[in-house]
């Protein structure tokens, strides 16, 4: 799932801004001073001739004012059909999937990896789960990068690094305390053990 392009998303908000202000985007419109009754396009105008923008018959898979405008919020959670975050309500992004179809869905479902059960059940939360095909080629253990699917575990002893690869774990130098009898002894650590590193026995 993906958001739709940022810079066509601050066109929009240009274009929110002009069709709020009463500017009809270039469409024609009676000359000043001919008032809202005199339109013959079925759209209305002030006094001064500049449409005014009505988002009452706006739908999500129309949400053009009658201006030519885009009007904000038309679509609801999960409803199909959105193109910009603006049709969205606040909260929600317009995210698509990889059948080209839209909808609208909480941001915290946007850019992350879904897996269930916040996705693929009728009452998730991040609505249906997106096609994902695992990714890992180079990869040992962890989770694949495209969709969150283990790779594999390590053997014991080892551990999962960042890139998807078994490493040893380096050690410290154990701190040393005395023992008490003039010689010297690990600290133990929080849980009461002893540094595995450090080369003697508890």
């Amino acid at each position: 799932m993906k958001r739709l392009h940022a810079g066509r998303l601050l066109q929009l908000f240009i274009s929110v801004l002009v069709s709020n202000s009463g500017c009809s985007g270039g469409d024609s419109a009676p000359g000043p001073g001919q008032g809202p009754d005199a339109a013959s396009d079925g759209r209305s105008y002030d006094d001064r001739g500049i449409c005014i923008p009505d988002c009452s018959s706006a739908t999500c898979r129309n949400p053009k004012d009658t201006c030519g405008g885009e009007c904000l919020g038309v679509c609801a959670r999960g409803e199909l059909g959105c193109v910009y975050d603006l049709h969205c309500q606040p909260t929600f992004s317009c995210v698509a999937y990889s059948d080209g179809t839209t909808t609208c869905l909480p941001r915290s479902c946007v850019f992350t990896v879904l897996a269930p059960p916040r996705c693929g059940s009728p009452d998730a939360e991040c609505g249906r789960c997106p096609e994902c095909t695992p990714s890992c080629e180079n990869r040992q253990c962890g989770p694949d990068p495209n969709c969150g699917q283990s790779c594999g575990t390590c053997a014991a002893g080892k551990y999962c690094g960042g890139g998807g690869k078994c490493v040893q774990p380096t050690c410290d130098p154990p701190i040393m305390v005395s023992d008490g009898d003039g010689g010297m002894r690990p600290i133990k650590e929080l849980d009461g053990s002893f540094n595995p590193c450090s080369g003697n026995d508890p």
